[in-house]
């Protein structure tokens, strides 16, 4: 058995850190469902109006006085996303079949020597 201390990756998980490029992680957390939700075709009907609802819960959350840095996680086409604030950074785990690499700044990969 192996047991992994950092980021676990296959052809369909994407990990990355993000720096402080973003004011908040849900600034990050809108600015991922944006890519998500205009990603593919396959996000059209009740996926654009899950989209819809998930952006209003994040400002709902902010009117309720939420930390914004609350750790989130959200729906992506293979399975959820998580993201999560450590010492500054924001650790995102997700879906591979997104472009979330094209469209997000402050991109950071994890160090191949934790994918041994």
């Amino acid at each position: 058995m192996k047991i992994r201390t950092g980021f676990i990756s296959n052809s369909s998980s994407a990990n990355f850190i993000v720096d402080g490029s973003y004011e908040t992680l849900f600034d990050l957390a809108i600015a991922m469902l944006e890519v998500r939700n205009n990603d593919y075709a396959e996000w059209s009907g009740q996926n654009k109006a899950n989209y819809l609802t998930e952006i209003n819960e994040i400002k709902t959350a902010l009117r309720c006085g939420q930390d914004p840095d609350t750790p989130i996680f959200f729906n992506t086409c293979n399975y959820d996303t998580y993201i999560k604030k450590v010492l500054g950074f924001y650790i995102v785990t997700t879906c591979n079949n997104h472009r979330f690499t094209d469209y997000i700044s402050g991109l950071s990969f994890c160090p191949s020597e934790v994918h041994k």
